[in-house]
């Protein structure tokens, strides 16, 4: 599993050009998953959709539109 983590502020949104292509997070770093325990990603077909907060033993809770087909 690969973890990344990124932060914008408000002062930075439409400041950078987000490219769909290289599927890379805009300012993101890559991390040790030991540093977010509590984070993940939901991914199809090793494509990042989407991040969750694990909320316990068997539960992550994300967004709607992450799980609508």
């Amino acid at each position: 599993m690969t973890l990344f983590s990124g932060v914008v502020s408000e002062s930075d949104i439409g400041k950078y050009e987000i490219s769909v292509i290289n599927g890379k997070i805009v300012g993101g770093k890559k991390v040790q998953i030991e540093d977010y325990p509590y984070q993940l990603s939901l991914q199809f077909n090793r494509y990042h959709i989407c991040g969750a907060a694990i909320i316990g033993d068997k539960w992550a809770l994300t967004a709607a539109h992450c799980t609508y087909q």
